[in-house]
Parts: structure tokens; C-alpha cells; sequence
């Protein structure tokens, strides 16, 4: 079988979660009301331009006012760079909702309109040397150390990591601030769905919703249309990118403690070994089937002997 597995070398210019380097390598920010992943480097970057914006509103403070109200030199929020933590998995066939409508239909108590559809998967241990064993391993421990590197205290925490997976997702809708334009509209209503549900839901918001479809590719680098991801996807070998969020929650009812929800967004994947072809077993009989009663002879029209 073919395969395109990449080297530990080439992996590294990733941020390769399978390392135990990639701890030195993120760390964690507040951009808006979430708290995200960053790169390390890009931290670095935002802090030296924020210490030169706060040095020249220093100066202006201090021509004016004198020491009164000097700037305090913090990251600037826009130049932080979410990093994409890159590691090698198999998608589990078990638990897979990585389908254009993950089967929409109707609400659930954790979706309560199609436009929070979610795509979901897990991704469990390849069992291929070098990426098996060692660095999978080593990517749950990372992934672990993260979440803890940013828990609060007190909190509860709902992992992304649970009995030797990884729980990843991809937000399929996306909200559009103002009128939408032809493509995207066009886009909605040729987005494939599965149920007639589904595609009522998806009417409806076609013109308030854009679809953000799966960055999933091929052995040969082409984008994998809807209509096969679950052929090419579901028990492959993928290379794939993910995004760390945590959104920190406050307490509810009787619970006093607050929750610490981590999220794993897909942001791209990439097949290296495709799955095994599906074959259809067939059973053989044990038992003699229904008696059949023999042919009658066929009578001879004519002139009897």
C-alpha cells in the first residue's frame, strides 16, 4: 500500500506535538473572550511592539504631564498567532462524525440549531514504528501538560484527551455580518446533507450562515470533497493540525465550582495511509437450506410405446 509518511525531520518544522520541546514553544493568551494557544515567538513580537508603543506614549505622557500615567507595555492581542500543534494519528472509525451533516436530525440537548453542527472525531495511536508508541504517547502528555498549564483553580476540567484519544472538531457554520455574497449563498445550497432535516435547516440559514468546509487532503495534496470525507478519512493515517482553545466557565446550580472547557479545532488534515478497504463478509451456509422436491419428468407428447 502507498503511503506518504513524513520523516521525524520534516515533522519538526512543525510545531510537532510529539516532542517534548513544544512545551517551550507555546504558550497560552487571552485574544478577545477566549483563551488560545499561541506560539511563543509571536508573543515575543507583540511584546517588543508593545514596548515601543508604550515607550512613545511614555515620552508623549511625559512632555505633558510629567511621571503621571505612563503606559503599561503589554502583548498586543492582534499580532498573537494561534499555533497549529501538528501530530501523526489514526481517525478512530468509532465515534466518527467527520459527514457533511453528522446526520442532522433534529434537536439534541448539545445541539440545539444546525448551525451548531460540529464535525467530530478521536484519534487513537497509529501502529506504524516511530509514531506509534513513543511519540503518540508523548503527544497526550503534551496536550495534558498544556491544559494544566492553563486550569483554574478550583475548576473542573473537560479534557480533550479521554481513554487514549483525542477529541478533535471542526466548526462548519460560521454567522455573516451583513448580506452575503452570490458564492456564498450558492455555496450553502449545494452543501451536501443527508436528511430532510438537514437540508430544511439548511435553507434556512443560507443567507445568515457561511460554510466553512473541512481542510482535508488527499495523498497527493487535493482538497477532499464533502461527499467523501467518511470514504477517505474514517481509519486513516492523517497528519494533522489542531488549535487549542479553553473557555472558562462559572458555576452553575448546585455545583460551586466553575468548568474549564478545552476545545481541539481542526485546522487541517492531511491522509498519509488510507484506510483499509471495506470488504463485505459473507457467511457461509451451515445449514442444508429448504428441501426442494424433485423434478417431475417432463411428459412426451406423442405416441406412447
Amino acid at each position: 500500500m502507498d503511503t506518504m509518511l513524513p520523516t521525524k525531520d520534516e515533522l519538526l518544522e512543525y510545531y510537532y506535538l510529539g516532542v517534548p520541546e513544544i512545551r517551550e514553544q507555546a504558550v497560552w493568551r487571552t485574544i478577545g473572550r477566549e483563551n488560545k494557544l499561541v506560539t511563543a515567538e509571536s508573543v515575543r513580537a507583540a511584546d517588543r511592539k508593545a514596548a515601543r508603543i508604550a515607550e512613545i506614549e511614555e515620552v508623549k505622557v511625559n512632555e505633558r504631564f510629567g511621571n503621571r500615567g505612563a503606559s503599561q507595555r503589554t502583548s498586543i492581542p492582534e499580532t498573537l498567532v494561534p499555533v497549529d500543534l501538528t501530530f501523526v494519528a489514526v481517525i478512530s472509525p468509532n465515534d466518527f462524525w467527520l459527514t457533511p451533516d453528522v446526520n442532522w436530525k433534529g434537536k439534541t440537548p448539545y445541539t440545539k440549531t444546525f448551525e451548531d453542527v460540529r464535525l467530530r472525531c478521536r484519534l487513537v495511536a497509529p501502529k506504524i514504528p516511530d509514531f506509534a508508541a513513543s511519540d503518540f504517547s508523548e503527544a497526550l502528555a503534551n496536550l495534558d501538560w498544556f491544559m494544566g498549564a492553563s486550569a483554574t483553580p478550583g475548576n473542573t476540567r473537560q479534557s480533550i484527551v479521554e481513554a487514549g484519544a483525542i477529541k478533535l472538531r471542526h466548526v462548519l457554520f460560521e454567522r455573516i455580518e451583513g448580506e452575503p455574497v452570490d458564492s456564498e449563498v450558492k455555496a450553502m445550497e449545494d452543501w451536501p446533507c443527508s436528511t430532510e432535516e438537514a437540508r430544511k435547516a439548511r435553507d434556512a440559514i443560507k443567507r445568515t450562515h457561511r460554510v466553512l468546509p473541512l481542510k482535508a487532503f488527499d495523498m497527493a495534496g487535493n482538497l477532499l470533497p464533502p461527499t467523501k470525507y467518511s470514504q477517505a478519512l474514517k481509519g486513516a493515517v492523517v497528519r494533522v493540525s489542531v488549535k487549542l482553545t479553553r473557555w472558562k466557565f462559572r458555576p452553575q446550580g448546585d455545583d460551586p465550582r466553575g468548568r474549564d472547557v478545552y476545545t481541539a479545532d481542526i485546522d487541517n488534515i492531511r491522509v498519509l495511509v488510507p484506510p483499509k478497504p471495506r470488504t463485505r463478509q459473507i457467511i457461509p451456509r451451515t445449514d442444508p437450506g429448504p428441501s426442494r422436491s424433485p423434478k417431475k419428468k417432463a411428459r412426451t407428447l406423442g405416441r406412447r410405446d
